[in-house]
C-alpha cells in the first residue's frame, strides 16, 4: 500500500504530512531509523523525536493511493492544511532529483530574485580604487573575529526556504560553512547536496 500518511506527536498533537510510493511499512522504518540514529532531515520532528521519545509518535496512514500520479495532488491537499513538523509547503519540494513545472519555477524567481548589487557593473578609476585602499589601512575589518555564519534566511535551487544556514546545514548533514561558501563564492557555482543557495534580503 501507498500514499500519503501522518506523524503525530500523541503529547502535542502537531504533526508531519508525508507520502510514499512504496510501501507505508518500509517509509516508517526509514523514518523511524533515522529520527533513531538522530540523523532525520526534518530537523523540527527530530527535535520533537529527541524531546517526547518514540512511544509518543503515531504512524497513521492518511490516504490509501493507487495511482502514483496522485499521490502528490493528495499529499499537497494536507499540506495545506499547515502541519507544524513540515518544512516544505509544496508537496514534492524536497523529492531527490524531482524537477519543477515551468510555472513553479516562475512563481519562485518573481518572489524570491534579488534585486541587483547597487555597484554591479560599476567602474573604478585607479584614483578611486587607491583612495578606497588608503581609507581601508589600519582598520579594523568589521567582519574580525566572526564565524561567518549568516542569520539572514536563504533559499534553496528548488524553492526551499530555511532560516538560516545553520538550519539548512543541520537538515542535509553538511557543516554550516559549506553552506556559506556555496552562497558567498562568486567565482564559481558551487553546489551542495546538487542544490545551490543564496540569501533572502529582508524586502523579498
Amino acid at each position: 500500500m501507498k500514499g500519503v500518511y501522518k506523524i503525530l506527536n500523541k503529547v502535542t498533537g502537531d504533526f508531519y504530512i508525508g507520502s510514499t510510493s512504496i510501501s507505508f511499512s518500509r517509509r516508517f522504518t526509514q523514518h523511524k531509523s533515522d529520527l533513531k540514529k538522530n540523523k532525520h532531515r526534518n530537523i523540527y520532528l527530530q527535535r520533537a523525536y529527541n524531546k517526547y521519545g518514540l512511544n509518543n509518535f503515531d504512524f497513521i496512514i492518511v490516504e490509501i493511493i493507487e495511482d502514483d500520479s496522485k499521490i502528490l495532488e493528495r499529499e499537497q491537499f494536507y499540506l495545506d492544511l499547515k502541519p507544524k513538523y513540515n518544512l516544505a509547503t509544496i508537496a514534492g519540494n524536497s523529492a531527490k532529483g524531482r524537477k519543477l513545472s515551468p510555472e513553479e519555477i516562475e512563481r519562485i524567481r518573481q518572489r524570491f530574485i534579488g534585486k541587483p548589487s547597487w555597484n554591479k557593473g560599476l567602474k573604478f578609476s585607479s584614483e578611486s580604487r587607491k583612495k578606497m585602499s588608503e581609507s581601508k589601512k589600519g582598520k579594523t575589518s568589521p567582519n574580525k573575529g566572526k564565524t561567518g555564519i549568516s542569520k539572514n534566511q536563504i533559499i534553496r535551487s528548488d524553492g526551499q526556504v530555511y532560516k538560516n544556514p545553520q538550519e539548512a546545514a543541520e537538515i542535509l548533514g553538511v557543516k554550516p560553512n559549506t553552506i556559506v561558501k556555496s552562497i558567498s563564492d562568486k567565482t564559481k557555482i558551487r553546489k551542495v547536496k546538487g542544490f545551490t543557495f543564496k540569501k533572502l534580503d529582508k524586502q523579498e
